[in-house]
Parts: C-alpha cells; structure tokens; sequence
C-alpha cells in the first residue's frame, strides 16, 4: 500500500484494472499471528508507524511541493507582465514612437526578472528530485545521486547568472514574432519585374493564350501548359505576338483586351457549318476559324442557369465557402462551394467541375451522367416546376408558352416544327393524365416542389424539364 494504514481503517489500490465490490467480509487473525514490521530502513510497512525521519522528510517534500507551487505562480505573473511590456515596445517600434526607449528597456528588465523565477523554479525542482533519492551506500557512489547533485549544482549556476543579469541596463528583449529587415533584398522585385519585362514576351502569350481560350474555346498553342520545345506550334503565330504586344502596350489591361477579342468578327462568327462545304473539306477542324467554336458549358455555369431561368439564383456577392453538399438548397452562385481534390458538389463534377490541382485547361466530356443529372435532379425537377408556373400566369395559349420556354430556356424561337411538336406532346400528355385507372407516378428525386395537381400545368412542367434537357442549354454557340 502506498501510505500507512490509518486505526480502524483500511484502503485497496487499483492500478490500470476495474473492480466491484460484491462482499465485504472481516475476520479476526488468527492467534500468535504477528504483523510484519519494517523490512529495512528505506522501505517502511504500510502497517507501521511511520518514524520520525520519514516524517521529517515528508514534511520537506511537502514544504518543497508548496515552494515550487509558489514559485509557478509567481512565474505565471512575472512572464505575463513581461508579455504586456514586450507588446508595448513592439507597438511603439512599428510606430516609431519616442518612448521606444524606455519601454523597451522595461521590457527587457522584466523579461529578466521572469527568467531570473524560471531558475529559481528549475533549482527549486532539482533540490526536490535530489531529496527523494535514498542516501549512498558502501564505497560506489550513487549514479542517479550524482547526476541529481550535478543537476542542482547547473541549476544554482544559472540561477546565479540570471540574479546578476537582472541589475544590467539593456534595451534588448525577445520580439513577439519573425523580425524582418525594414530594407528589402530586392530579389523577388527583380523577379518580378523580370516576369513582366517587354523583352520578355512569354508572360504576355501565356495570358494572351489563356483569355483566347476562353474565348474561342480553342487557344493559339494548344498546349496551354507547354509554351516550350515539347509543345505544340501557335496556330496563328502573327497573332499571338500582336495580341501580346498590344496587351503590353495597354498597360497589361485585360479588359481592353476582351473587349478587342468580343468586337471582332471572328468572334462574332456563327457556329453554324452554313453552306460552305470547301471550308468543311479544306479544314475540318476549324484551324483557321472560318466559323465559330460551339462549347458545352462550364459545370458552374449549368447549375447557375438552371437557377436563373426560373429567377432563383442568389447573386449576392463575396463571403465564405459554402459546404458543397447543400448545392440543391442553397442557390448562390456555384463559385462560392467548396471545391478541393477530396469535397466537390456531385452535381458539378458530373460537368467537368475545374480542377483545383491544376488551372491551365478545363476538361469537357460527354457521358450519360450527365443527361440523367439533368433528368432526375431535383435542382432540374424544382426549376421546371416554378418556370412553368410563373410561364402560366403570364400565357393564355399552349403556343405563348412554348415560345416563351424556348426563349427563356434556351435564349431563343422556337421553330414552326418545335412548336407543332411541343403541342402535340401537350395534348398527348395531358389526355394521358386524365385517364381513370392510370398508374400515377408520384414524383421523383428529392425535389421540395410537388407537381401540379391539374393535368394541364403537370404536362407544361415536364415541357419546360425537357428543355432543360436540350442540347441547346448547355451548349454555347
């Protein structure tokens, strides 16, 4: 047992185990049986009395364990003004104050006097490990007593030394943070006024090369990330470098130049093939952009007008990332997700989501993925419904408003076939709802609105979610 038996009582220790107590049962010893008493003079039994010595030695300890407790305490308040004094000479420093002087001078008078308690502590400490120690026997000394003297013999030494630095003059002290010079080295300027030289015109072609890109959904080398000897020539040489010299010319504006890029009349080329079937044979490619590059739409940029066909999409400005599992309940704007290499929204990943690993070219595909997204999301089921609701109110015919879906959906008219088409679907698919005994399917998804009760409206809101689904609304032409 660790500490001696108290008169009529007793104590069981556990260590690292769990115990219950079922019964409690008391004997008496049997006759002539005799307690044993101490073994030998360092190691006590927990059933004798404790002699004089060890009681004069606990004491010590516990006079040793409340001066080190002491002594913690006015460690605690000696760095604590010390912190407050190094934090108003930092603050006077930043500013250049004329009282920079002395307020350094106390910082660093109570920064000594905090270390000056640490080795009063650290002494204090070795003199208590040192006492704990059983005294030397025979002819060998002690190792661990040795090496505990010599411990307390360090501790004095430096306790000496701090008592003495107290009483110096000095305006040094530890600062809060990283120092740094106050004049620069000049090498990251050098560096960067390298980067943006005009006799060094790869920064310019690279951005150049990345808005065309944007643009035209082609870039004028097509290895966007490789503007060396592995990579590909320019398509248009002569225009990569007028472009680039007049992005320099410009002040390296970028609006000037997208503005240059959207006025021209490549841009504003059709996408069409149109009847020139020599162009089609001589560069099926659209090398040389005879016409304009269709593109599928970003993945940000479906979600977003998914929302704003039906006038939902929140376009409040800046703010923190947004958890991307509540894309299909919270409408920002889809830049304002969270989107790293392991946390992406499902939604947009199915569209080529940009990769946060790399920022040079966006990757398109087309898989199935990304029709029934489209089809069963309930982002998708949501927009058809409240569209084809506010399209209601404000058609009389089934022609308005299928004109109105087109124009709202996929920003344009819809032809005399798309509108006999739509029309006959209206009126099939209505007939079938009214049918008695028809299996009526409830709707799918997660979506939060259910469909229309009337027959009518329900065949309307799978008009306008069939256009969601068009080839047209993600397409950019």
């Amino acid at each position: 047992m660790p500490v001696p038996r108290q008169a009529g009582k007793f104590a069981l220790w556990n260590h690292s185990a769990h115990s219950e107590f079922y019964e409690l049962r008391i004997e008496p010893l049997a006759p002539g049986f005799q307690l044993a008493q101490s073994v030998k003079e360092d190691r006590r039994s927990p059933f004798a009395a404790p002699s004089k010595a060890n009681l004069q030695q606990d004491l010590s300890l516990a006079q040793a364990a409340r001066e080190i407790a002491e002594l913690n305490v006015q460690l605690q308040q000696a760095e604590l003004k010390s912190l407050r004094a190094r934090i108003a000479a930092e603050q006077a420093k930043v500013k250049e104050a004329a009282d920079y002087e002395p307020l350094a001078k106390t910082a660093s008078r109570l920064e000594r006097e905090a270390a000056a308690v640490q080795a009063s502590l650290t002494v204090k400490q070795a003199q208590r490990d040192l006492a704990t120690l059983p005294a030397s026997t025979g002819d060998q000394p002690d190792k661990k007593r040795t090496a505990a003297e010599q411990k307390v013999a360090t501790a004095e030494k430096k306790l000496q030394a701090a008592q003495a630095d107290v009483k110096k003059e000095d305006t040094k002290y530890t600062p809060l943070g990283e120092t740094f010079p106050r004049t620069s080295t000049g090498r990251r300027l050098a560096l960067a006024r390298w980067i943006a030289d005009e006799q060094n015109p790869r920064t310019a072609r690279v951005a150049v090369n990345h808005i065309w890109l944007r643009h035209f959904n082609q870039a004028l080398v097509p290895t966007v990330a490789n503007f060396g000897l592995n990579g590909r020539l320019p398509t248009h040489p002569e225009l990569l470098d007028w472009l680039a010299v007049t992005f320099m010319e410009q002040g390296w504006q970028m609006k000037p130049l997208h503005r240059q890029i959207v006025l021209s009349s490549a841009y504003r080329m059709s996408s069409a093939p149109g009847e020139s079937e020599s162009n089609r044979a001589t560069d099926p490619n659209n090398r040389y952009l005879w016409r304009m590059n269709s593109r599928r739409m970003e993945a940000e940029m479906v979600r977003d007008c998914l929302l704003a066909t039906a006038g939902t999409l929140d376009e409040t400005r800046g703010g923190p990332e947004l958890d991307e599992k509540q894309g299909e309940t919270i409408h920002r704007r889809s830049l304002y997700f969270r989107n790293t290499p392991n946390e992406k929204m499902e939604f947009l990943e199915l569209f080529d989501l940009a990769n946060p690993n790399a920022c040079y070219e966006r990757l398109v595909s087309v898989v199935p993925q990304q029709a029934l997204a489209l089809t069963n999301s309930s982002l998708s089921l949501d927009q058809a419904r409240l569209l084809a609701e506010q399209l209601e109110k404000s058609t009389n015919t089934d022609a308005a408003f299928i004109q109105a879906a087109f124009k709202q959906i996929l920003s344009r008219p819809a032809t005399a076939a798309e509108i006999t088409a739509c029309t006959k679907f209206l009126e099939r698919h209505t007939g079938l709802l009214q049918q008695q005994g028809q299996q009526q399917f409830p709707g799918g998804g997660t979506s939060k609105r259910p469909p229309a009760a009337d027959p009518r409206q329900r065949a309307r809101e799978n008009l306008v979610h069939v256009l969601y689904s068009h080839n047209d609304f993600v397409t950019v032409r």
